[in-house]
């Protein structure tokens, strides 16, 4: 088990970065087609670097909700109480990534259509957003089924995304 202290710093430490890493994530949501006009940055470039940066937190956070959930010393309430908020905030600063991340491939959207691995992206995105929920529910109500409700979740995604005429949806 670790020390709840320990984790206590970690946590701290996680999310102060991870809210540097928001406010300039708000620089680009509010930047948008302006941030890439003057740069090198392609419209791909944009939506990938999103995405690159969504998967690689997204991994980051599930390890540390897992080993902040399961494995600490559950001595104070008082303690536990902050590490169930700080895990909430962490996963609130993985909501704004997944906002951005969206949005970059929105606007790469809107400059170049639909594809397959464009719409599937996106519906990835959403499920991360619904399991990212069930994270938070989980945080503060620890008896909630989590892995059936992953497999819940990825399961409707998966037979949404099979029933969509995703080809009709590129072809408009």
């Amino acid at each position: 088990f670790l020390d709840p202290i320990v984790l206590l710093t970690v946590l701290f430490l996680v999310n102060a970065v991870y809210a540097i890493f928001s406010f300039i994530q708000f620089r680009y949501l509010f930047g948008g087609s302006s941030f890439i006009a003057p740069s090198s940055f392609t419209y791909a470039e944009y939506a990938r670097r999103g995405f690159a940066e969504l998967v690689v937190v997204t991994i980051i956070n599930f390890v540390i909700l897992i080993f902040g959930l399961t494995f600490v010393k559950k001595e104070s309430k008082k303690i536990f109480t902050a590490i169930k908020a700080l895990l909430t905030l962490l996963v609130i600063f993985t909501f704004i990534l997944l906002v951005s991340a969206f949005y970059r491939m929105t606007v790469y959207e809107q400059a170049y259509g639909f594809t397959y691995l464009r719409i599937f992206t996106q519906a990835f995105m959403v499920m991360l957003f619904f399991l990212f929920i069930i994270n938070i529910i989980y945080i503060w109500y620890p008896r909630l089924p989590i892995i059936k409700s992953f497999f819940i979740v990825s399961l409707a995604v998966y037979i949404i995304l099979n029933f969509a005429n995703v080809d009709v949806i590129i072809a408009k």
